[in-house]
Protein backbone atom coordinates (compact mmCIF):
# COMPACT_ATOMS: atom_id res chain seq x y z
CA UNK A 1 0.00 0.00 0.00
CA UNK A 2 2.68 2.74 1.32
CA UNK A 3 4.86 1.60 -2.61
CA UNK A 4 1.37 2.04 -4.57
CA UNK A 5 0.70 5.61 -2.65
CA UNK A 6 3.99 6.51 -3.24
CA UNK A 7 3.48 5.91 -6.92
CA UNK A 8 0.39 7.49 -7.61
CA UNK A 9 1.54 10.60 -5.97
CA UNK A 10 4.40 10.33 -8.26
CA UNK A 11 2.28 9.96 -10.57
CA UNK A 12 0.39 13.28 -10.29
CA UNK A 13 2.96 15.34 -9.17
CA UNK A 14 5.27 14.48 -12.61
CA UNK A 15 2.19 15.33 -14.65
CA UNK A 16 1.55 18.43 -12.86
CA UNK A 17 5.31 19.48 -12.96
CA UNK A 18 5.46 18.93 -16.09
CA UNK A 19 2.17 20.95 -17.42
CA UNK A 20 3.40 23.95 -15.28
CA UNK A 21 7.22 23.74 -16.65
CA UNK A 22 5.33 23.66 -20.11
CA UNK A 23 3.02 26.33 -18.96
CA UNK A 24 4.67 28.64 -16.96
CA UNK A 25 7.03 30.11 -20.38
CA UNK A 26 3.62 31.01 -21.94
CA UNK A 27 2.52 32.79 -18.78
CA UNK A 28 5.29 34.40 -18.21
CA UNK A 29 5.35 35.67 -21.92
CA UNK A 30 1.75 36.31 -21.84
CA UNK A 31 2.08 38.93 -18.29
CA UNK A 32 5.15 40.33 -20.16
CA UNK A 33 3.40 40.80 -23.19
CA UNK A 34 0.09 42.93 -21.18
CA UNK A 35 2.88 45.11 -19.15
CA UNK A 36 4.44 45.83 -22.42
CA UNK A 37 1.71 46.97 -24.14
CA UNK A 38 0.64 48.61 -20.83
CA UNK A 39 3.82 50.69 -20.97
CA UNK A 40 3.52 51.32 -24.46
CA UNK A 41 0.34 52.24 -24.01
CA UNK A 42 0.97 54.34 -21.24
CA UNK A 43 4.08 56.33 -22.94
CA UNK A 44 1.77 57.16 -26.04
CA UNK A 45 -0.67 58.36 -23.58
CA UNK A 46 2.37 60.41 -22.29
CA UNK A 47 3.70 61.47 -25.53
CA UNK A 48 0.32 62.72 -26.74
CA UNK A 49 -0.40 64.51 -23.43
CA UNK A 50 2.76 66.46 -24.03
CA UNK A 51 2.25 67.15 -27.47
CA UNK A 52 -0.85 68.82 -26.65
CA UNK A 53 0.20 70.70 -23.83
CA UNK A 54 3.22 71.65 -25.79
CA UNK A 55 0.54 73.00 -28.62
CA UNK A 56 -1.34 74.64 -25.79
CA UNK A 57 1.69 76.64 -24.83
CA UNK A 58 2.78 77.39 -27.69
CA UNK A 59 -0.57 78.80 -28.83
CA UNK A 60 -0.85 80.64 -25.39
CA UNK A 61 2.90 82.52 -26.24
CA UNK A 62 1.99 83.05 -29.90
CA UNK A 63 -1.03 84.70 -28.40
CA UNK A 64 0.45 86.49 -25.79
CA UNK A 65 3.11 87.43 -28.28
CA UNK A 66 0.47 88.59 -30.83
CA UNK A 67 -1.21 90.78 -28.30
CA UNK A 68 1.41 92.52 -27.07
CA UNK A 69 2.55 93.40 -30.89
CA UNK A 70 -0.99 94.62 -31.94
CA UNK A 71 -1.09 97.90 -33.21
CA UNK A 72 -3.41 99.26 -30.90
CA UNK A 73 -1.51 97.99 -27.85
CA UNK A 74 1.78 99.79 -29.09
CA UNK A 75 -0.10 102.59 -30.14
CA UNK A 76 -1.41 102.94 -26.72
CA UNK A 77 2.11 102.34 -24.82
CA UNK A 78 3.27 105.07 -26.77
CA UNK A 79 0.42 107.65 -26.50
CA UNK A 80 -0.59 107.11 -22.52
CA UNK A 81 3.52 108.26 -21.98
CA UNK A 82 2.72 111.43 -23.96
CA UNK A 83 0.95 114.79 -23.18
CA UNK A 84 -2.98 114.65 -25.08
CA UNK A 85 -5.29 117.00 -26.18
CA UNK A 86 -8.90 116.78 -25.18
CA UNK A 87 -9.23 115.59 -28.35
CA UNK A 88 -7.12 113.12 -28.29
CA UNK A 89 -7.21 112.18 -24.81
CA UNK A 90 -10.89 111.32 -25.27
CA UNK A 91 -9.42 108.77 -27.66
CA UNK A 92 -6.95 107.53 -25.92
CA UNK A 93 -9.70 106.56 -23.57
CA UNK A 94 -11.57 105.04 -26.24
CA UNK A 95 -8.82 102.94 -26.91
CA UNK A 96 -8.44 101.97 -23.35
CA UNK A 97 -11.81 101.07 -22.54
CA UNK A 98 -11.49 99.21 -26.12
CA UNK A 99 -8.38 96.96 -24.84
CA UNK A 100 -9.84 96.32 -21.69
CA UNK A 101 -13.07 94.94 -23.39
CA UNK A 102 -10.64 92.64 -25.32
CA UNK A 103 -8.41 91.25 -22.46
CA UNK A 104 -11.88 90.33 -20.35
CA UNK A 105 -13.11 88.72 -23.62
CA UNK A 106 -9.61 86.70 -23.82
CA UNK A 107 -10.18 85.57 -20.40
CA UNK A 108 -13.56 84.76 -20.85
CA UNK A 109 -12.97 83.06 -24.51
CA UNK A 110 -9.95 80.86 -23.44
CA UNK A 111 -10.11 78.60 -20.24
CA UNK A 112 -6.66 78.31 -19.86
CA UNK A 113 -5.99 82.02 -18.55
CA UNK A 114 -6.95 82.52 -15.04
CA UNK A 115 -5.73 86.39 -15.26
CA UNK A 116 -4.38 88.77 -17.68
CA UNK A 117 -2.63 92.33 -17.44
CA UNK A 118 -0.29 94.52 -19.99
CA UNK A 119 2.84 95.59 -18.36
CA UNK A 120 4.93 98.78 -20.13
CA UNK A 121 8.70 98.78 -19.76
CA UNK A 122 8.29 101.14 -16.55
CA UNK A 123 6.45 97.88 -14.84
CA UNK A 124 2.86 100.05 -14.60
CA UNK A 125 0.00 97.36 -14.91
CA UNK A 126 -2.78 98.61 -17.12
CA UNK A 127 -6.15 96.44 -18.17
CA UNK A 128 -5.70 93.58 -15.27
CA UNK A 129 -8.40 91.81 -15.40
CA UNK A 130 -8.64 88.07 -13.69
CA UNK A 131 -10.90 85.35 -12.40
CA UNK A 132 -13.51 86.40 -9.53
CA UNK A 133 -12.25 83.61 -7.21
CA UNK A 134 -8.19 84.62 -7.27
CA UNK A 135 -6.91 86.21 -4.52
CA UNK A 136 -5.95 90.32 -5.84
CA UNK A 137 -2.69 90.55 -7.42
CA UNK A 138 0.18 92.87 -6.24
CA UNK A 139 0.05 95.17 -9.23
CA UNK A 140 3.60 96.44 -8.25
CA UNK A 141 5.84 95.03 -10.83
CA UNK A 142 9.12 97.23 -11.07
CA UNK A 143 11.00 94.98 -8.64
CA UNK A 144 9.95 91.70 -8.67
CA UNK A 145 12.15 89.25 -9.83
CA UNK A 146 10.70 88.30 -12.65
CA UNK A 147 10.45 92.07 -14.61
CA UNK A 148 13.62 92.48 -13.90
CA UNK A 149 14.99 89.31 -15.52
CA UNK A 150 12.12 90.29 -18.48
CA UNK A 151 13.52 93.67 -19.51
CA UNK A 152 16.90 91.98 -20.04
CA UNK A 153 15.39 89.85 -22.81
CA UNK A 154 16.43 90.91 -26.71
CA UNK A 155 12.58 92.05 -28.35
CA UNK A 156 9.81 89.65 -29.18
CA UNK A 157 11.40 87.05 -26.59
CA UNK A 158 9.49 85.55 -24.12
CA UNK A 159 9.81 85.11 -19.99
CA UNK A 160 8.18 82.68 -18.52
CA UNK A 161 7.87 82.42 -15.13
CA UNK A 162 8.05 79.39 -12.55
CA UNK A 163 4.77 78.26 -11.58
CA UNK A 164 2.84 80.00 -8.64
CA UNK A 165 2.52 77.70 -5.50
CA UNK A 166 0.53 79.89 -3.05
CA UNK A 167 -3.17 79.26 -1.54
CA UNK A 168 -5.04 79.85 -4.35
CA UNK A 169 -3.22 77.25 -6.57
CA UNK A 170 -2.98 74.39 -4.04
CA UNK A 171 -6.97 75.02 -2.83
CA UNK A 172 -9.28 72.43 -4.12
CA UNK A 173 -11.19 74.74 -5.60
CA UNK A 174 -11.24 74.91 -9.82
CA UNK A 175 -12.14 77.97 -11.57
CA UNK A 176 -13.52 77.61 -14.93
CA UNK A 177 -14.11 80.52 -17.68
CA UNK A 178 -17.87 80.80 -19.10
CA UNK A 179 -17.52 82.27 -22.62
CA UNK A 180 -19.67 85.73 -22.66
CA UNK A 181 -22.70 85.39 -25.50
CA UNK A 182 -22.56 89.03 -24.72
CA UNK A 183 -18.74 90.30 -25.32
CA UNK A 184 -17.85 93.39 -26.86
CA UNK A 185 -14.80 91.99 -28.67
CA UNK A 186 -15.60 90.14 -32.11
CA UNK A 187 -13.32 87.61 -33.18
CA UNK A 188 -12.84 85.46 -36.51
CA UNK A 189 -10.22 83.48 -38.36
CA UNK A 190 -9.74 82.94 -41.69
CA UNK A 191 -8.01 80.49 -44.05
CA UNK A 192 -5.25 81.62 -47.00
CA UNK A 193 -8.56 82.65 -49.58
CA UNK A 194 -10.21 84.94 -46.76
CA UNK A 195 -12.89 82.04 -45.82
CA UNK A 196 -14.22 81.91 -42.24
CA UNK A 197 -12.90 79.51 -40.44
CA UNK A 198 -14.08 80.23 -36.90
CA UNK A 199 -15.76 83.00 -35.77
CA UNK A 200 -17.30 84.59 -32.08
CA UNK A 201 -20.96 84.57 -31.06
CA UNK A 202 -20.11 88.51 -30.30
CA UNK A 203 -19.72 89.64 -34.18
CA UNK A 204 -22.72 87.17 -35.75
CA UNK A 205 -24.95 88.60 -33.37
CA UNK A 206 -23.76 92.07 -34.69
CA UNK A 207 -24.03 90.61 -37.96
CA UNK A 208 -27.30 88.60 -37.53
CA UNK A 209 -26.16 85.15 -38.89
CA UNK A 210 -25.61 81.90 -37.61
CA UNK A 211 -22.57 79.98 -37.36
CA UNK A 212 -23.61 77.56 -39.85
CA UNK A 213 -24.32 80.01 -42.49
CA UNK A 214 -20.44 81.60 -42.06
CA UNK A 215 -17.84 78.85 -41.20
CA UNK A 216 -16.23 77.10 -44.15
CA UNK A 217 -19.05 79.26 -46.90
CA UNK A 218 -18.30 83.02 -46.76
CA UNK A 219 -15.77 84.99 -47.96
CA UNK A 220 -15.17 87.74 -44.95
CA UNK A 221 -14.32 90.68 -47.46
CA UNK A 222 -17.90 90.11 -48.96
CA UNK A 223 -19.49 90.89 -45.20
CA UNK A 224 -17.00 94.26 -45.50
CA UNK A 225 -19.02 97.24 -47.09
CA UNK A 226 -17.61 97.83 -50.64
CA UNK A 227 -16.53 101.64 -49.58
CA UNK A 228 -14.40 100.10 -47.01
CA UNK A 229 -12.89 97.14 -48.97
CA UNK A 230 -9.89 98.24 -50.25
CA UNK A 231 -8.84 98.79 -47.00
CA UNK A 232 -9.89 95.40 -45.46
CA UNK A 233 -7.71 93.61 -48.54
CA UNK A 234 -4.74 95.38 -47.96
CA UNK A 235 -4.64 94.27 -44.38
CA UNK A 236 -5.16 90.92 -45.20
CA UNK A 237 -2.44 90.91 -47.59
CA UNK A 238 0.14 92.23 -45.10
CA UNK A 239 -1.36 89.18 -42.69
CA UNK A 240 -0.71 86.66 -45.63
CA UNK A 241 3.15 88.52 -46.28
CA UNK A 242 5.71 88.97 -44.41
CA UNK A 243 4.93 90.64 -41.61
CA UNK A 244 2.31 88.24 -40.54
CA UNK A 245 0.13 91.28 -38.97
CA UNK A 246 -2.49 94.20 -40.16
CA UNK A 247 -4.97 96.17 -39.21
CA UNK A 248 -8.16 98.65 -40.80
CA UNK A 249 -10.78 100.16 -39.95
CA UNK A 250 -14.37 99.37 -42.25
CA UNK A 251 -17.44 98.96 -41.85
CA UNK A 252 -19.80 95.69 -42.03
CA UNK A 253 -22.78 94.73 -43.45
CA UNK A 254 -25.12 93.39 -41.22
CA UNK A 255 -28.28 90.87 -42.35
CA UNK A 256 -30.82 94.06 -41.38
CA UNK A 257 -28.76 96.32 -43.96
CA UNK A 258 -27.42 98.14 -41.28
CA UNK A 259 -23.62 98.88 -41.04
CA UNK A 260 -21.03 98.35 -38.20
CA UNK A 261 -17.64 100.44 -37.93
CA UNK A 262 -15.34 98.23 -36.94
CA UNK A 263 -11.56 97.89 -35.98
CA UNK A 264 -9.83 94.74 -36.93
CA UNK A 265 -6.56 93.60 -35.54
CA UNK A 266 -5.11 90.31 -37.26
CA UNK A 267 -1.75 88.53 -36.95
CA UNK A 268 -0.89 84.70 -38.46
CA UNK A 269 -0.24 81.41 -37.62
CA UNK A 270 1.94 79.61 -39.40
CA UNK A 271 4.08 77.01 -38.94
CA UNK A 272 7.42 75.63 -40.89
CA UNK A 273 5.10 74.83 -43.53
CA UNK A 274 4.20 78.43 -43.75
CA UNK A 275 0.93 80.23 -43.50
CA UNK A 276 -2.15 78.25 -41.24
CA UNK A 277 -4.90 81.08 -40.89
CA UNK A 278 -5.70 84.18 -39.46
CA UNK A 279 -6.65 85.63 -36.11
CA UNK A 280 -8.21 88.96 -35.88
CA UNK A 281 -10.14 90.60 -32.73
CA UNK A 282 -13.01 93.09 -33.97
CA UNK A 283 -13.86 96.34 -32.16
CA UNK A 284 -17.11 97.89 -32.90
CA UNK A 285 -16.18 101.62 -33.56
CA UNK A 286 -19.91 102.53 -32.96
CA UNK A 287 -19.36 104.72 -30.08
CA UNK A 288 -15.75 106.18 -31.00
CA UNK A 289 -17.35 107.43 -34.51
CA UNK A 290 -20.36 109.25 -32.76
CA UNK A 291 -18.03 110.68 -30.82
CA UNK A 292 -15.91 111.81 -33.17
CA UNK A 293 -18.52 113.36 -35.05
CA UNK A 294 -19.39 115.45 -32.07
CA UNK A 295 -16.33 116.76 -32.02
CA UNK A 296 -16.15 117.39 -35.50
CA UNK A 297 -19.70 118.93 -35.23
CA UNK A 298 -18.28 120.86 -31.93
CA UNK A 299 -14.97 122.40 -33.63
CA UNK A 300 -16.99 123.64 -36.29
CA UNK A 301 -20.13 125.11 -35.04
CA UNK A 302 -20.07 128.17 -33.16
CA UNK A 303 -21.55 127.64 -29.53
CA UNK A 304 -23.25 130.72 -29.07
CA UNK A 305 -25.32 131.13 -32.32
CA UNK A 306 -25.28 127.24 -33.49
CA UNK A 307 -24.09 128.12 -36.94
CA UNK A 308 -20.82 127.22 -38.37
CA UNK A 309 -17.41 128.72 -37.76
CA UNK A 310 -14.41 130.02 -39.76
CA UNK A 311 -13.28 126.61 -40.35
CA UNK A 312 -16.67 125.42 -41.06
CA UNK A 313 -16.96 128.14 -43.71
CA UNK A 314 -13.04 127.27 -45.65
CA UNK A 315 -14.47 123.66 -45.57
CA UNK A 316 -17.85 124.47 -47.52
CA UNK A 317 -15.81 126.52 -49.13
CA UNK A 318 -13.59 124.01 -50.45
CA UNK A 319 -16.53 122.36 -51.97
CA UNK A 320 -18.62 125.05 -53.52
CA UNK A 321 -15.60 126.95 -55.37
CA UNK A 322 -14.66 123.43 -56.36
CA UNK A 323 -18.05 122.69 -57.76
CA UNK A 324 -18.36 126.44 -59.23
CA UNK A 325 -14.91 125.91 -61.38
CA UNK A 326 -16.69 122.58 -62.44
CA UNK A 327 -19.82 123.15 -63.63
CA UNK A 328 -19.10 127.22 -64.70
CA UNK A 329 -21.85 128.52 -62.11
CA UNK A 330 -21.48 131.57 -59.92
CA UNK A 331 -20.39 132.29 -56.53
CA UNK A 332 -20.91 135.40 -54.40
CA UNK A 333 -19.67 136.43 -50.52
CA UNK A 334 -21.23 138.55 -48.25
CA UNK A 335 -19.28 139.70 -45.36
CA UNK A 336 -21.99 140.82 -42.17
CA UNK A 337 -20.60 143.27 -39.47
CA UNK A 338 -23.48 144.19 -36.61
CA UNK A 339 -23.48 148.56 -36.67
CA UNK A 340 -21.74 149.89 -33.23
CA UNK A 341 -21.91 146.15 -31.67
CA UNK A 342 -19.60 147.29 -28.86
CA UNK A 343 -22.05 150.13 -27.19
CA UNK A 344 -24.73 147.58 -27.18
CA UNK A 345 -22.41 145.29 -24.83
CA UNK A 346 -21.65 148.77 -22.99
CA UNK A 347 -24.69 150.24 -22.30
CA UNK A 348 -26.92 146.51 -21.82
CA UNK A 349 -23.92 144.40 -20.59
CA UNK A 350 -22.81 140.95 -22.44
CA UNK A 351 -25.58 139.03 -22.28
CA UNK A 352 -27.74 141.46 -23.77
CA UNK A 353 -25.50 141.31 -26.55
CA UNK A 354 -25.49 137.30 -26.84
CA UNK A 355 -29.16 137.82 -26.94
CA UNK A 356 -28.71 140.29 -30.29
CA UNK A 357 -26.38 137.84 -32.01
CA UNK A 358 -28.80 134.65 -31.45
CA UNK A 359 -31.52 136.70 -33.08
CA UNK A 360 -29.44 138.02 -35.70
CA UNK A 361 -28.57 134.68 -36.51
CA UNK A 362 -31.95 133.58 -36.76
CA UNK A 363 -33.86 136.61 -39.01
CA UNK A 364 -31.03 136.19 -41.18
CA UNK A 365 -31.30 132.46 -41.68
CA UNK A 366 -35.06 133.16 -42.31
CA UNK A 367 -34.38 134.74 -45.69
CA UNK A 368 -31.60 132.23 -46.96
CA UNK A 369 -32.08 130.08 -49.08
CA UNK A 370 -31.20 126.44 -48.76
CA UNK A 371 -27.44 125.44 -49.52
CA UNK A 372 -26.59 129.47 -48.32
CA UNK A 373 -24.03 128.98 -45.58
CA UNK A 374 -24.02 131.67 -43.29
CA UNK A 375 -21.33 131.40 -40.62
CA UNK A 376 -20.05 133.85 -37.73
CA UNK A 377 -16.31 134.39 -38.31
CA UNK A 378 -16.02 136.14 -34.43
CA UNK A 379 -17.58 138.44 -32.74
CA UNK A 380 -19.90 140.48 -34.13
CA UNK A 381 -18.88 139.31 -37.96
CA UNK A 382 -20.73 137.01 -40.11
CA UNK A 383 -20.01 135.41 -43.66
CA UNK A 384 -22.81 134.27 -46.22
CA UNK A 385 -21.35 131.86 -48.66
CA UNK A 386 -24.20 132.26 -51.74
CA UNK A 387 -23.72 129.17 -54.13
CA UNK A 388 -25.39 129.27 -57.77
CA UNK A 389 -25.47 133.38 -57.20
CA UNK A 390 -24.31 136.22 -59.46
CA UNK A 391 -23.23 139.61 -57.71
CA UNK A 392 -26.49 140.89 -58.80
CA UNK A 393 -28.39 138.10 -57.39
CA UNK A 394 -25.75 138.23 -54.26
CA UNK A 395 -26.70 142.44 -54.02
CA UNK A 396 -30.61 141.64 -53.88
CA UNK A 397 -30.15 138.97 -51.23
CA UNK A 398 -27.93 141.66 -49.74
CA UNK A 399 -30.09 144.17 -49.37
CA UNK A 400 -32.96 141.84 -48.04
CA UNK A 401 -30.92 140.68 -44.94
CA UNK A 402 -30.06 144.82 -44.29
CA UNK A 403 -33.92 145.42 -44.48
CA UNK A 404 -35.02 142.39 -42.25
CA UNK A 405 -32.44 143.08 -39.69
CA UNK A 406 -33.43 146.92 -39.38
CA UNK A 407 -36.83 146.04 -39.37
CA UNK A 408 -36.69 142.83 -36.66
CA UNK A 409 -35.63 144.42 -33.06
CA UNK A 410 -34.43 142.01 -30.59
CA UNK A 411 -36.74 141.33 -26.97
CA UNK A 412 -34.43 141.58 -24.22
CA UNK A 413 -37.33 140.29 -22.01
CA UNK A 414 -37.42 142.66 -18.75
CA UNK A 415 -34.95 145.07 -19.86
CA UNK A 416 -36.36 147.22 -21.95
CA UNK A 417 -34.73 150.10 -23.96
CA UNK A 418 -36.77 152.78 -24.79
CA UNK A 419 -40.15 150.91 -23.60
CA UNK A 420 -39.63 148.91 -26.54
CA UNK A 421 -37.59 146.27 -27.76
CA UNK A 422 -33.96 146.40 -28.90
CA UNK A 423 -33.25 147.92 -32.49
CA UNK A 424 -29.79 147.64 -34.16
CA UNK A 425 -28.48 147.01 -37.52
CA UNK A 426 -25.98 145.80 -39.82
CA UNK A 427 -23.94 146.86 -43.07
CA UNK A 428 -22.99 144.35 -45.40
CA UNK A 429 -19.93 144.28 -48.09
CA UNK A 430 -20.77 142.04 -51.26
CA UNK A 431 -17.93 140.23 -54.27
CA UNK A 432 -17.82 137.59 -56.38
CA UNK A 433 -16.23 134.78 -55.68
CA UNK A 434 -13.41 133.83 -58.85
CA UNK A 435 -13.19 130.79 -60.62
CA UNK A 436 -9.23 130.84 -60.41
CA UNK A 437 -8.79 131.64 -56.77
CA UNK A 438 -7.20 128.58 -54.89
CA UNK A 439 -8.92 129.72 -51.90
CA UNK A 440 -11.42 131.90 -50.09
CA UNK A 441 -9.03 134.67 -48.91
CA UNK A 442 -8.72 136.83 -51.26
CA UNK A 443 -12.65 137.20 -51.69
CA UNK A 444 -13.40 137.49 -47.93
CA UNK A 445 -10.79 140.36 -48.13
CA UNK A 446 -12.47 142.34 -50.99
CA UNK A 447 -15.84 141.74 -49.30
CA UNK A 448 -14.87 142.84 -46.03
CA UNK A 449 -12.81 146.10 -47.87
CA UNK A 450 -16.47 146.69 -49.14
CA UNK A 451 -18.36 146.37 -45.48
CA UNK A 452 -15.12 149.33 -44.32
CA UNK A 453 -16.62 151.24 -46.91
CA UNK A 454 -20.34 150.96 -45.63
CA UNK A 455 -18.95 151.65 -42.59
CA UNK A 456 -17.44 154.79 -43.16
CA UNK A 457 -20.45 156.24 -45.30
CA UNK A 458 -23.06 156.01 -42.47
CA UNK A 459 -23.61 152.28 -41.64
CA UNK A 460 -26.88 150.42 -42.47
CA UNK A 461 -26.15 149.80 -46.08
CA UNK A 462 -24.59 147.75 -48.84
CA UNK A 463 -21.95 148.25 -50.69
CA UNK A 464 -21.16 145.71 -53.77
CA UNK A 465 -17.61 145.51 -55.33
CA UNK A 466 -19.31 145.79 -59.03
CA UNK A 467 -22.34 147.81 -59.05
CA UNK A 468 -22.40 150.47 -56.75
CA UNK A 469 -26.14 151.18 -57.11
CA UNK A 470 -27.06 148.33 -54.45
CA UNK A 471 -25.86 151.38 -51.74
CA UNK A 472 -28.54 151.76 -49.94
CA UNK A 473 -28.44 154.54 -47.08
CA UNK A 474 -30.75 153.82 -44.25
CA UNK A 475 -30.36 157.59 -41.35
CA UNK A 476 -28.96 156.32 -38.04
CA UNK A 477 -32.05 157.44 -35.45
CA UNK A 478 -31.84 154.67 -33.17
CA UNK A 479 -30.05 155.84 -29.66
CA UNK A 480 -28.01 152.46 -29.93
CA UNK A 481 -26.97 153.27 -33.77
Amino acid sequence: MKRLSIRLALATLIPALLMTATVAPVFWSNIENRVEAARITAQALLVTEYDVLLQGMNESLNHSLAIAEFPSVVQYLSSVQETQSPYQERLLKQNRDQLGAMFNSLLTHFGRYTRLALIDTNGNEHFPTQSSKLPAADPAHADALYFREAMTLKTRSLYVSPPYLGPAATGPEITTAVVDITAPCGYHSLNERGVILKINRAELQWLGYSADELIGKQLYRELVTSETRDAFDEAFREVLGGSHEGSAECELMCRDGSTIPVAIEATAQTTSDGFQYSRAMVFDLTERKQLEDQLTRQAMTDPLTGLGNRRYLENQADMEMARARRNGEPLSLISIDLDRFKRINDHHGHDVGDLVLQAFAQTTQEQLRDGDVLCRMGGEEFTVLLPGTNMEQAGMIAERLRQAVEATPVDIGADPVDGGPLAYTASLGVTAVHPEESSLKPAIKRADQQLYEAKETGRNRVISTVDRRLTEFRPNTSPSQ
